[in-house]
Parts: structure tokens; sequence; C-alpha cells
């Protein structure tokens, strides 16, 4: 039975960075970027999470030692502004849930990166591991992404831009479409192709290595089961730097998530559809430099409080 459903139970995303493994579960979620031709992924990247003992060292200052703010400007001008190195960041993805019986409502997606940068005057080369992905519940229900669904995030190399090489500067990651638990047929745009709805449909990729096809989400609450997804996130990022270790931006996201099976044919039944907040102040995109040696996605996932400004006053979706 087709199933159109842009899932309450799931929306990843993402957005931010692109490669590689770690990190927990949670509720659902979103994210991704790229340029003239945006980069494909099949969404959903690594790791189990694991609770490090080690203490994650301190952020270093913005500014050098003895220099105060009103310098850092005329100072990282001088020097030149280098973002190389390792980072962690922060995407906050704010959605509007229409869900027939289960109303309308606003879900915030979140989701943690370790992203390495390297920097070659006004282009900066990133790398990013997904470590987290939160959803915040809709419905009663809430979905979570096991481990394996993290490490099927799969996010490739992606190019950001400076305007200049000084704080202040504007900083733009290239549009990113990023696809989980299917990859586009040959000749289709991934950015436009439809999204399959139903499980025999070719083009789904059992990502996480389940014998389910697409990926496995898990749904606790009203309902409870296991949901089977194929997912789309277009997303993307603008950003200032602040500092030379600190970013800050506004993110948008547009998603796309059907449910092809269940294991809970009730959760195969369920039509949710997603809009971007439309208060873009409600979507933030935090980059945080961090030091080399305790880096790890637990790590990060570990200290995300002290790590990351708490986050702006959410707008409420219009009813």
């Amino acid at each position: 039975m087709l199933r159109r459903v842009f899932s309450s139970f799931a929306l990843i995303f993402a957005a931010c960075g692109e490669t590689a493994p770690p990190a927990t579960s949670a509720a659902d979620a979103a994210v991704a970027s790229a340029p003239d031709a945006a980069p494909v992924v099949n969404d959903d990247a690594a790791a189990a999470v694991v609770h490090d003992d080690a203490a994650m060292v301190g952020i270093a200052d913005a500014a050098a030692p003895g220099a105060d703010a009103g310098s850092q400007p005329d100072a990282a001008a001088a020097a030149g502004l280098d973002l190389t190195g390792v980072w962690a960041a922060r995407v906050v993805n704010s959605q509007c849930f229409n869900g027939g019986l289960a109303g309308r409502d606003t879900v915030q997606i979140t989701t943690l990166f370790r992203v390495e940068l390297a920097q070659n005057g006004l282009v900066v080369s990133t790398m990013t591991t997904p470590c987290s992905v939160d959803l915040t519940p809709f419905g009663g229900n809430q979905t979570t992404y096991p481990a394996a669904a993290i490490t099927a995030i799969m996010t490739p190399g992606q190019t950001s831009h400076l305007s200049e090489a000084r704080i202040g500067a504007t900083y733009t990651p290239d549009e990113r479409v990023s696809l989980l638990g299917w990859r586009a047929a040959q000749g289709q745009d991934p950015k436009t192709a439809m999204v399959p709805e139903d499980e025999n449909d070719a083009r789904l990729v059992d990502a996480d290595n389940d014998t389910h096809p697409g990926v496995t989400l898990t749904v606790s609450g009203r309902l409870s089961g296991d949901i089977y997804i194929a997912n789309r996130n277009i997303v993307n990022i603008t950003g200032t730097v602040i500092s030379a270790d600190r970013i800050q931006g506004r993110s948008n996201t547009v998603q796309i998530q059907h449910i092809v099976a269940s294991s809970n044919r009730l959760l195969g039944l369920s039509s949710i559809d997603a809009t971007p907040n439309p208060d873009p102040a409600s979507s933030s995109y935090d980059l945080i430099r961090i030091p080399a040696g305790p880096d790890t996605c637990a790590q990060i996932i570990a200290q995300k409080a002290t790590l990351f400004p708490a986050p702006g006053p959410v707008t409420p979706c219009p009813m």
C-alpha cells in the first residue's frame, strides 16, 4: 500500500557538513549543502554514542592573549583569518508539522556534527561527521535514530565560502541535497526526483543493513514500532564569523520524508506534512572551534551544553 508520509515521526538532518560516522539516537531528523551542482548524499551517518570520561578541553579564546574585544577585527585582518582546524557544529531546524488528528505543532530538530575545516584563501573545504539527531515529540510520539541510522548518514566533502578573510565576514556553505535510504535513478536530478513512497521502489537502499527497505527509525508513545523511511533534505546555511573560533548564523531545511513500510501498520497510515518554520530566527547554525585531541563525537555530545549557546526563542508555527 502506497503511503505518502512526510512523517512527523522522523526528519533528519543533518545539515552542515559532510562525511562519516559516530553518535547517538534521538527523535528524528534533518540537514545538508551543495554548489551549482549540489553534492548528493545518501543521508545518515555514523556512530554509537559512547560516553567518554575524558573531559573536553574548553574552546580557545577568540582573541589573542592580551588583545581586547575592540581590537579583534583589526588584528584578524592584519594577521589573516584562518579557520583551519577541528570544530563542533549544531544545526537547529524548526519545522511546522501538520498531522491531521495529531494537529499542528512546532517541532525542533537538532543535529550535532564534528567538522574539519581547511581554509585556502576565501574557500573552506569541510569534512563533517554527524554525531546525533534529536527531535522534540509530536502527536504524543517520539522518534529515535538508532546508532545504525546515524551510521547510515553519509556526508560528502563540502565547500564553503568567505566574503573576506576577517572577523565579521559572511560564511556560506554550498547548498546541499541529502538523500537518506534511497538513490536517484540515472538521469534523475536528486533535488527534484520523486522521493520513494513504496517499499518496492528500486531506488531504495538498505543503508543501515538491517534487511528492511530504506533506513529504520524507532517510534514510541501512543503508537510504537519501527518505520522504514526514505528522506530528502535540501539545506542552506548562512553564517557570520563572530571570532576566530566561532561562526553563527541561520539554517533553512526543506524536507520530504516517506514511510515506505513499517512494523506497525498504523504507523504506515500516518500522514504528516512538514514545512520550515516561517520565522527564520527559529532555525540556527553554530560552529565552535575545539582543541585537537578531545574532539570525538562522544565528547562533543557530552559537552554540548557548555560548547554551544542556549538556543534562541522559538516562534510557534501559526495554527
